[in-house]
């Protein structure tokens, strides 16, 4: 960036870009290390939701059979899993 400064009838152009790219790259890493953050909280935000709306279905019933395939069904949304599988002993 180049700006020109009046001084004395005459006009001098000053180099800025060298003087604010180190407070522009400050600037930025805590920008992008916050976004990170965001990412991070609502991600573990949506799993902790998940989480309650397991403990919610277990607590309004006693049914296995609609209980096992809902707690899978979650358990694999929040581990990113293709497949799961339950093992009843």
């Amino acid at each position: 960036m180049v700006v020109l400064v009046r001084e004395l009838a005459f006009r001098t152009p000053i180099q800025l870009a060298p003087l604010f790219d180190p407070d522009l790259e400050t600037m930025a890493s805590p920008r992008q290390a916050l976004q990170g953050k965001e990412s991070s909280a609502t991600h573990l935000a949506r799993e902790l939701e998940e989480l309650n709306r397991i403990g919610i279905a277990l607590a309004e019933t006693r049914d296995i059979e609609q209980l096992l395939p809902l707690i899978l069904r979650k358990a694999r949304e929040i581990a990113g899993a293709d497949a799961g599988s339950l093992y009843l002993v």
